[in-house]
């Protein structure tokens, strides 16, 4: 069967892509027209296989939303039997008069995109600042399925929509496991941009912490984008007062609002000299430097289960320094974590990695193990399932 995904926000459906096209379906990636640049698939892979099965919309912007003529929107997406979207799809695909096979949420879709908030568009249609969430909301209650793991501020959401779809809550694979893993991440050092960055860290310090995630902590945003990254940077500040015959590092990006309040931590907790901070890269450079670091960061703020920077730290089997409440989750969908939620903790945890760095490798390879098993494979069996329907 031929299944078009639309949307490739944070890179996740250009890996599903790839990993139904190993099974043996015919899958295709839709970009749509205002997507971040990072996540075009050209910085998720480090060859152009790709182009063979992508394409780019000329629409897809809320702000444009009432704008588009609906037969622009059928004319690609009529060609596909089975259509699983993200981010403002199902609104799109609300105004052609096209029902969803599948909805598969990354966040702010099914979080913010549905609801109506006060703002005056700088361009665009004024109309779309009311039409567009009210689209959003009744394509996402008319979708057929709605996948995505199991997560409780989702399901919350759904049934405040109304969602009549099928809940279908199995995780997709967010990382292209095939090249990103620790056996083959080696393969691509000399293709990458920053390769010699991440090993001078790497040959300058004992142990390295890896914390990717956007800074947001300090602004005012949604709950469940906050990400608690003042908690890591104390929590590390004290890691490197305690142990000071540690060699400790921190790897950081310059992304998220809040990059200069976290930098304006760091001096003030006066740890300049253990924090690398680069610019944002290809999700395909990071796994280069994950693949050197020592432990790879979730979020602080709220419980999470499942999303980008957990799973691609766990890709890479390396143990995952992380908040999350179990009691939240069934306990075939945990996989051991680092699991922390104060500074305090996160002092602990790392005290306790200088101790026992064998355990926590241990438990890193354990977390991709769940990770190849629940997430790739089961996944791949899901999708074959859901589209037999």
């Amino acid at each position: 069967m031929r299944v078009l995904f639309v949307c490739n926000m944070n890179n996740h459906f250009f890996s599903v892509v790839r990993h139904l096209r190993d099974v043996g379906i015919e899958a295709h990636l839709l970009r749509l027209k205002g997507e971040p640049l990072h996540f075009h698939p050209s910085y998720d892979t480090f060859d152009l296989s790709y182009q063979a099965y992508t394409k780019a919309a000329p629409w897809g912007e809320p702000a444009l939303y009432s704008a588009v003529a609906p037969a622009d929107i059928r004319r690609l997406l009529s060609r596909f039997p089975f259509i699983v979207g993200c981010g403002p799809t199902p609104a799109f695909m609300e105004a052609a008069g096209m029902r969803l096979d599948m909805f598969i949420p990354h966040g702010s879709d099914l979080a913010e995109m549905p609801f109506f908030r006060p703002s005056s568009p700088t361009r665009g249609a004024v109309s779309s600042v009311v039409r567009f969430p009210m689209a959003q909301r009744r394509g996402i209650r008319h979708a057929r399925f709605n996948g995505g793991a199991y997560t409780p501020q989702f399901e919350e959401t759904f049934a405040q929509i109304g969602a009549e779809g099928k809940r279908e809550a199995f995780p997709i694979p967010p990382v292209y496991a095939n090249d990103f893993n620790a056996d083959r991440i080696d393969a691509f050092y000399g293709r990458s941009n920053w390769y010699e960055d991440f090993r001078k860290i790497r040959e300058s310090n004992d142990v390295i912490v890896f914390h990717h995630s956007r800074h947001i902590w300090k602004s005012r945003a949604t709950p469940i984008s906050k990400k608690g990254n003042d908690k890591l940077i104390r929590g590390f500040a004290k890691a490197v007062a305690a142990h000071p015959d540690v060699r400790f590092g921190l790897v950081m990006l310059e992304y998220g609002p809040d990059v200069e309040p976290s930098m304006q931590l760091i001096r003030e907790l006066g740890i300049e000299k253990n924090v690398y901070s680069f610019p944002l890269m290809a999700r395909r450079e990071l796994f280069v430097g994950i693949s050197l670091a020592d432990i790879v960061c979730g979020e602080f703020a709220i419980s999470w289960n499942f999303g980008g920077t957990i799973i691609e730290g766990i890709a890479m089997a390396k143990p995952l320094l992380h908040y999350r409440d179990d009691s939240m989750y069934p306990e075939e969908e945990r996989f051991p974590v680092m699991n922390v939620n104060t500074d305090e903790d996160i002092f602990r945890a790392l005290s306790d990695y200088v101790v026992r760095p064998k355990h926590y490798q241990a438990m890193g390879r354990e977390a991709h193990a769940w990770f190849k098993s629940y997430i790739v494979d089961r996944s791949m069996r899901e999708f074959e399932r859901v589209l037999s329907y």
